[in-house]
């Protein structure tokens, strides 16, 4: 018997189910199926990767002969660096610049998250940056 190509399918575990239920029990592929689909069950196979709604959109563009570019979410940007402020008060306040000080508080501020302490450390940060007070930690 000369070797054959094999090739590794992409789907999810819902899939393999229903494909399971079309095929007939006496078919060589039904074996292979299943025994794929109790080795997912008990942890052995891992998926390959997590699908998105973002990937398939790609997809389906890259059909049609477009490029998309990936789009920005300025929303998580913004929520990692104000972990990475968070945790840097947290663990290093000392070396925190006024202006990366000033950006924690006025997001806090902003959130309705501001102790007293902290507006008015915001404040005088905010006349110190910006020689006037602009109002956010009111």
């Amino acid at each position: 018997m000369r070797p054959q190509a094999q090739y590794r399918p992409s789907l999810s575990a819902d899939e393999i189910a229903r494909l399971l239920g079309y095929i007939p029990q006496s078919d060589p592929m039904y074996r292979k199926l299943s025994i794929y689909q109790v080795k997912i069950n008990i942890g052995l196979n891992v998926p390959s990767y997590l699908k998105t709604g973002e990937q398939e959109a790609r997809s389906r563009l890259a059909q049609l002969g477009g490029v998309m570019e990936k789009p920005v979410n300025h929303a998580r940007e913004q929520e990692l660096e104000q972990q990475k402020l968070e945790h840097q008060a947290k663990f290093a306040s000392q070396l925190m610049s006024s202006a990366d000080k000033y950006t924690l508080l006025g997001n806090k501020a902003l959130a309705g998250t501001c102790t007293e302490e902290e507006k008015a450390e915001g404040r005088a940060l905010e006349l110190e940056l910006y020689q006037m007070d602009m109002g956010t930690f009111t």
